[in-house]
């Protein structure tokens, strides 16, 4: 396989534009002049969802995942290369106009899903292991890419002729069907299986020409580079944002583990223990810490989370985090779920009477079995892709 690291970086576009020999041997160089900076794949005026870009930023200064402020769930944008271009765009490679891109918001996302989503993106795009049979989409390129430059030594040499090119353009419809490229969406990877199969074809006027063959596989080839290059940014983006979910996930999680065993330590504490008003405020500063809107952001741990602070404490300590605000959006009387007893909450978190410690309790009892199922289904559904993302990221030294 070719060494793609080391691909030119910011070529000056100063390209000869030569006979087959001069486009062939500027192939790799054209490519990386169309991929230059992963950020040439962030089209600067695109029209994308306004609720989404509304959103808050999951992690600072990264626009690609945002959350919805009230949900937790993720919105991660991914660009589609198959669709046509919005008038007034850029494309995804500079100057390379058939070539467009849109970006687009998916479906929403809890942080698990995400990462099962990011696992299977690298997964498919670069081969971890080396079982055989596996549909690994830089594999497929690579391997079309040396077949292209086969041919081109072919008819360099002489060894593809008029009477023997058509077994050599069977090969090649057999390998684009196999390897499902005929069925390629992407304009690029298209033009590229139409070049090869054209080179192998005799010329618009049904003519045996090597010398047009050869210039339609030397632009050929460019065009596997260039997916190539993508690739290889794709996975180098995708390993960055699964390691920054599982991050996330991580820290999020052990604030919920934090919350949960002061929890649990005050309800061992005798409701007649002169220290019992005092421990609950302690508990109270722990839960305001640990549950602030900006710490548990994602899905499935921020509705149960902030639904545990105000179904247990009501609004006390709210006025300079911001959270009565959240409250009203989230769970206030409009809401759909809504939280209707809050101002009985205020009054038995203060009280010192039996009763309203009583009920102050029963409703740390309920929060808590929600968070410890929202932990537990959390765990579940990480535990569908841990075998996956040791081997992904254990392979590329991020664990």
């Amino acid at each position: 396989m070719v060494n793609r690291t080391e691909a030119p970086r910011g070529v000056s576009s100063n390209l000869l534009t030569g006979g087959p020999e001069q486009l062939h041997f500027e192939g790799i160089e054209r490519a990386a002049e169309k991929v230059v900076q992963p950020k040439s794949l962030i089209p600067k005026n695109e029209i994308t969802d306004r609720f989404a870009r509304s959103q808050p930023r999951l992690f600072p200064n990264y626009t690609g995942i945002r959350y919805i402020r009230f949900t937790g769930e993720l919105l991660i944008q991914q660009w589609d290369r198959t669709k046509p271009q919005v008038k007034g765009q850029k494309s995804l490679h500079t100057g390379d106009r058939e070539e467009p891109s849109q970006r687009k918001w998916p479906k929403r996302k809890s942080i698990e899903t995400a990462i099962g989503g990011a696992i299977h993106i690298i997964e498919n795009y670069r081969q971890i292991d080396s079982g055989e049979g596996k549909d690994i989409i830089l594999a497929k390129v690579e391997k079309v890419r040396e077949f292209t430059e086969d041919m081109y030594r072919r008819f360099s040499s002489g060894e593809i002729e008029e009477d023997n090119i058509q077994s050599f353009y069977e090969t090649a419809y057999d390998l684009f069907s196999k390897s499902g490229l005929l069925r390629a969406r992407v304009p690029n990877k298209k033009t590229a299986v139409e070049q090869v199969l054209k080179a192998l074809e005799r010329d618009k006027i049904f003519r045996f020409n090597p010398t047009v063959s050869r210039m339609r596989l030397a632009s050929a080839t460019s065009k596997w580079f260039v997916e190539l290059f993508i690739g290889d940014l794709v996975v180098e983006k995708y390993q960055n944002q699964l390691s920054a979910l599982i991050q996330e996930r991580g820290l999020e999680r052990f604030y919920l583990e934090q919350v949960l065993q002061q929890v649990n330590s005050f309800m061992n504490l005798d409701p007649n223990d002169p220290f019992v008003q005092e421990e609950k405020e302690n508990l109270l500063d722990t839960v305001l810490e640990c549950f602030r809107h900006n710490t548990i952001k994602v899905a499935p741990y921020r509705i149960p989370a902030l639904r545990f602070l105000f179904s247990a404490f009501g609004l006390h300590g709210s006025k300079p985090t911001g959270n009565k605000s959240l409250y009203y959006f989230m769970f206030g009387p409009d809401s759909q779920d809504p939280i209707s007893d809050i101002e009985q909450i205020n009054q038995d978190f203060s009280s010192l009477n039996p009763e309203a410690q009583i009920r102050f309790r029963n409703r740390l009892k309920d929060g808590t079995a929600l968070l410890e199922k929202t932990l537990k289904g959390g765990g579940t559904k990480y535990g569908e892709y841990s075998e996956s993302i040791q081997r992904t990221l254990g392979t590329n030294g991020i664990v």
